[in-house]
């Protein structure tokens, strides 16, 4: 009898766990590029990081404030990072400008599983030409998720992502580094019997 409790507390405390384990995040992209001479668009996947199990997906609202100079803003449902899942629909997927942003909104058709990588939309923005070196940060407000029943589902946490532009000096020498990473670790001719 006592085997039976102990089961009956061990999965019991197992269902408890993986239910109080779940978690979701909102996160969006972080692109460095070197400081553009022309304009340039840059695309930026809003995505879901999942852990444990959440309920799947109905509709959802996203505001996201967009900081000068980058303009332009618009989404599309085409996220690159994780296609959504097979037989996922869209009833309705539209933008507007929001103060210093814009908003976007989705009623799913057929419901969409929040797992782990699941692409929502892609933010294209564009970068001016000759723009400042720094640190962009575009960031979430306004964030509602909606379960099937019309309930909301609960966001653990939103990691807001930009665009940083880097001097082109220091792109140039980003892109040595591998090639340098390289030299250094082949063997010097003498020890290969090579001189």
């Amino acid at each position: 009898m006592n085997k039976i409790a102990m089961l009956s507390v061990v999965f019991v405390a197992a269902v408890w766990g993986a239910t109080c384990e779940a978690s979701l995040t909102l996160k969006l992209d972080d692109v460095t590029l070197p400081s553009p001479s022309v304009t340039t668009q840059v695309s930026l996947d809003v995505f879901a990081q999942v852990s444990g199990s959440n309920p799947d997906l109905a509709a959802y609202s996203i505001g996201l404030l967009v900081p000068s100079p980058l303009t332009d803003a618009a989404a599309s449902l085409t996220p690159a990072a994780t296609p959504h899942a097979p037989g996922f629909s869209v009833d309705y997927f539209g933008q507007t400008p929001i103060a210093g942003g814009i908003g976007v909104f989705a009623d799913t058709g057929s419901p969409l599983p929040l797992t782990d990588g699941q692409g929502l939309f892609r933010l294209v923005v564009t970068v001016p030409a000759n723009v400042a070196p720094g640190a962009y940060t575009i960031q979430f407000t306004q964030v509602e998720l909606s379960d099937t029943n019309g309930d909301p589902i609960t966001i653990d946490s939103m990691v807001s992502g930009g665009v940083n532009i880097v001097p082109e000096a220091m792109a140039s020498c980003m892109m040595c580094v591998p090639g340098m990473m390289l030299l250094m670790c082949r063997k010097p001719r003498w020890r290969l019997g090579m001189a």
